[in-house]
């Protein structure tokens, strides 16, 4: 069996959604693109300055989205945001791109250097509200290895807003989607966004295929928490850390620290521990390859990180960072996490360029 390929390290991982505003050619589009990036990088910043162990970046906004393969502007536009977000964080961060473009994804994520990517549909077939989605596993595997990178692919396994029309034992279908379609982690969500799944299935999950990372990808809250990371080793959430909970309202930082404290204090996790707080220190990465995973070493990596905010700094010890060609050495000098006039002048020269409607 090949060794795990799973961006984080340690348990109870909360990686934020970052829901992107519609892109140019949505029906949505404001016509800003200014307005999407400054969106984009203001809800990052919440979910670091509340203390998130990661993200994942969504066309949220573009609905109705394409089943399969989004435009090429779609792909360059992400890649843009997926670039800008990730100069304001060390944390790592994951594409997905609606509805079922895992072709995209992988390519946003060689490109931007990202942890991961999640696939909606990737063993399978299932009914959404896009039509017929079909399981993507045979190409998407093989295209990761053409294009060069080992980027860990998050699969979603009876994937909300759908229904399976094979499969529909969810358990069978984990086992298939992990072992058969050799993804990286299982993402098991509710029946919709912002509603979680069922106990049970997590459970049956966590029994079927007790070697698979498993992620909740909806629902989760500060009441249900307990209940999902007795199963779950990750969850991403998006709904409940907005503003009041409304799914199109900004991220607020308040709620996404209170959530942050009550999953910390459930089974404190003896792998993580505090950092030091001072400016540019050195901290140690233990990161881990296939070559020295079956010897039992660890590859040691020291870098750079600017003060960034306390939360941040917290739970910088639980990345592993990703072994991809896409992947930078150099240190990592960007200081603070806000934004700043620099960063300000380089979004107005990213967009000079840009199409506008």
């Amino acid at each position: 069996m090949e060794p795990e390929r799973f961006p984080f390290a340690g348990n109870n991982i909360l990686i934020g959604a970052v829901h992107l505003l519609p892109l140019p050619g949505s029906p949505g589009y404001k016509g800003s693109l200014d307005t999407v990036l400054r969106s984009a990088v203001t809800d990052a910043e919440a979910y670091v300055e509340g203390g998130m162990h990661g993200l994942i970046v969504e066309n949220f906004g573009d609905a109705p989205f394409f089943p399969d393969n989004v435009p090429p502007h779609t792909i360059a536009l992400m890649t843009l945001l997926a670039r800008e977000i990730r100069a304001h964080t060390d944390l790592p961060v994951g594409i997905n791109v609606l509805r079922n473009d895992g072709a995209a994804a992988l390519a946003v994520a060689c490109a931007t250097s990202a942890a991961f990517v999640r696939v909606n549909v990737f063993c399978g077939v299932v009914a959404t509200d896009q039509g017929i989605l079909t399981g993507q596993a045979h190409t998407l595997v093989r295209y990761r290895d053409q294009i060069g990178t080992r980027t860990p692919v998050f699969a979603d396994v009876h994937v909300k807003h759908g229904r399976p029309l094979t499969t529909p034992d969810i358990a069978l279908a984990a086992q298939e989607t992990y072992r058969r379609g050799r993804a990286d982690a299982l993402v098991v969500t509710g029946p919709a966004s912002g509603r979680s799944p069922a106990m049970d299935d997590l459970e049956r999950l966590r029994q079927a295929v007790p070697e698979a990372p498993l992620v909740v990808g909806s629902g989760l809250d500060p009441d249900n928490a307990a209940d999902v990371f007795r199963s779950a080793r990750a969850a991403i959430v998006g709904t409940w850390c907005k503003h009041k909970g409304e799914i199109t309202a900004p991220v607020d930082p308040a709620r996404v620290r209170r959530l942050v404290r009550t999953v910390s204090s459930l089974y404190p996790d003896p792998g993580r521990c505090r950092s030091p707080r001072s400016r540019n220190e050195t901290r140690l990465f233990s990161t881990v390859t296939p070559q020295n995973r079956d010897s039992g070493e660890d590859n040691d990596h020291r870098t750079h990180v600017g003060t960034g905010s306390y939360e941040a700094q917290e739970h910088m010890e639980n990345v592993i960072w990703p072994q991809t060609p896409c992947l930078t050495s150099e240190p990592r000098h960007r200081g603070s996490t806000r934004w700043t006039r620099r960063r300000k002048k380089s979004f107005s020269q990213a967009i000079a360029s840009c199409p506008r409607d």
